[in-house]
């Protein structure tokens, strides 16, 4: 992502092809500099933000004619989409999301009307304070012990993060409700891409990744610590194969550039957008959302 050209090590499971970091190193938060993706904010035109708030809408059940284009065009928002499939309660629904960097994901679910909604994440500088919910700066672990309990946790693109994925599921069922929701979504090990681009998949990211499951590793791994997959889809996208290619000839994601009409238009992206439906529909693709019930 950085272009630091820094080595680290993976194993992979010969049982279930998952792959797992040999050491983590000591300094991990230094890999998460204040210009990471999920700390930044995003300014948006009225317009743009009316157009978002019919997708999300759209994304959470109610249909609109400007909702369903742009999500047809722009994809849908998978982490609502699986919110949807939980079936909540605006107003009495608790809702969790770990490692919610300046709370993106929160904006949007205060925005369609939800009122018990809260986030955390280890990796901030302090509380984001100012906003109609609360975001922490602590760990899952911490919450735990607060005997606070939910209707629906979110890690997105977050379990490939956790130093000790194990004990963030034991605090993860301790703080769901009974029968409550957990969505994961997660690269997946045992896909196209990886198979095609190796270490230059971009979706390793290493160090920051520690373990990135295949898809039977992490339903297994779910299953002893006490949840039920219930559904589940794929929503990989072109830059699976666009980064990593870019990967190969040593560019790094922050200094590849594609804006405007060639980011739109681009007959590789069209190719590799479509490729990745393709992946997609064959539990193929290079990330997935997973919804799981609390046993």
């Amino acid at each position: 992502m950085f272009g630091s050209n820094t080595s680290f090590d993976y194993l992979i499971c010969d049982k279930c092809r998952s792959l797992s970091i040999i050491n983590i190193p000591d300094d991990l938060a230094s890999y998460y500099p204040k210009d990471y993706y999920s700390f930044v904010g995003t300014q948006s035109s009225n317009l743009k933000k009316w157009i978002s708030s019919k997708k999300s809408a759209s994304n959470l059940g109610k249909l609109s004619v400007i909702g369903a284009l742009t999500s047809v065009l722009k994809g849908k928002n998978s982490n609502l989409a699986a919110i949807k499939i939980c079936k909540p309660n605006r107003n009495s629904s608790k809702i969790l999301d770990v490692g919610s960097g300046g709370g993106l994901l929160l904006d949007k679910l205060n925005e369609q009307g939800f009122r018990n909604i809260m986030g955390i994440d280890p990796y901030l500088e302090a509380d984001v304070q100012g906003k109609e919910y609360e975001i922490k700066k602590m760990t899952m672990e911490e919450l735990a012990d607060s005997n606070r309990k939910f209707d629906i946790i979110i890690l997105s693109h977050v379990f490939e993060h956790l130093e000790r994925p194990g004990q963030g599921l034991d605090s993860i069922h301790k703080l769901l409700d009974h029968q409550g929701h957990l969505i994961l979504r997660v690269p997946i090990s045992t896909s196209l891409a990886f198979s095609k681009f190796k270490n230059n998949w971009f979706q390793i990211d290493a160090p920051r990744h520690i373990l990135i499951p295949s898809f039977s590793g992490l339903v297994d791994m779910c299953s002893s610590k006490g949840f039920e997959l219930r559904e589940y889809f794929f929503d990989s996208e072109a830059n699976q194969f666009l980064v990593s290619e870019q990967y190969e000839k040593g560019i790094s994601m922050r200094t590849q550039k594609e804006t405007g009409f060639a980011k739109a238009y681009n007959p590789r992206r069209l190719y590799y957008s479509f490729l990745s439906k393709y992946a997609n529909h064959k539990d193929l693709g290079d990330q997935a959302t997973f919804i799981f019930k609390k046993k």
